[in-house]
């Protein structure tokens, strides 16, 4: 990746501003935290899968939200529990 000062007429700010932004784009910094220290294939694993979990989470309400936009479907409340 290169960046030059030419393009921003000398203005390093924005020039430092715009690689700040490509490094966090591309993931640069996500990755240095990941490698500060080592974390065994089990803590990986198991990251992964929450992360899959909040994922299909988030997904299932965005279908949902679009399903009562498109229809007026609306997911029926769960009724409470009765003791005995």
């Amino acid at each position: 990746m290169e960046i030059s000062t030419k393009k921003y007429k000398g203005n390093a700010l924005r020039a430092y501003k715009v690689l700040m932004r490509k490094l966090s784009a591309d993931g640069f910094y996500q990755e240095l935290r990941a490698k500060e220290y080592f974390r065994s294939k089990a803590e990986l694993r198991r990251e992964a899968e929450s992360k899959g979990k909040i994922r299909a989470k988030k997904k299932q309400a965005k279908i949902m939200q679009k399903l009562e936009a498109e229809s007026n479907f609306k997911q029926r409340p769960k009724s409470p529990k009765k003791l005995k």
